[in-house]
This record gives C-alpha cells, sequence and structure tokens, in this order.
C-alpha cells in the first residue's frame, strides 16, 4: 500500500521540473531550505504540513495535488505532450498509463 510520503518527492521533483525550477528556486520561493527539498525528493525527510502547503503554493499547485499519485489522467493533464514523450515519462516516474 502506498503512503503519502512515497509520493511527495516525486511530486515535487515533477512539478519543479515541469515549471523549470530549480531547486534553489523552490527553496527561495517557498522558504523551505534547499536541504530539505532535496532530501524532500529522495524520500529522506518527513516535512511539517506549513512547509508542504508552502512548497505547493510556490508550484501553484494545491497541496492536495502535491500529496496524492498522479494517475496517468493528471500526468496528460498537466504535460502537451507527444505519445511516445508520455510513454516514456510515465515509465521513468513509475506511473502507468
Amino acid at each position: 500500500m502506498n503512503t503519502v510520503l512515497e509520493f511527495l518527492g516525486k511530486n515535487i521533483r515533477f512539478f519543479r521540473e515541469k515549471i523549470e525550477l530549480t531547486q534553489q528556486e523552490l527553496a527561495d520561493r517557498s522558504g523551505v531550505s534547499r536541504r530539505t527539498i532535496i532530501a524532500l525528493e529522495v524520500d529522506q525527510i518527513n516535512i511539517s504540513l506549513a512547509k508542504l502547503d508552502a512548497i505547493a503554493n510556490a508550484l501553484n499547485i494545491s497541496f492536495s495535488t502535491l500529496v496524492s499519485p498522479l494517475d496517468s489522467t493528471l500526468l496528460y493533464k498537466y504535460l502537451s505532450l507527444e505519445r511516445q514523450s508520455y510513454r516514456k515519462l510515465c515509465k521513468f516516474t513509475g506511473y502507468s498509463g
């Protein structure tokens, strides 16, 4: 069974890269340290809800989107990719598509 923590790192990285932010830029926008952003992206830290909310706001997404698994429908919604690129992304992230 998957937990919220298992999705956080993938989701933060996915949405950060989608809007072309570096880890430092996300840290500056959210007020959360770069070290914490890095640790979150590699699933090595727990974080407060307030900090997660700040990260979601900095990424221009809802808190619920940040902490939910991204299914193939949501991935397609957030990206305008050719079918081949979309399948590669699904394979890379581990999401079924």
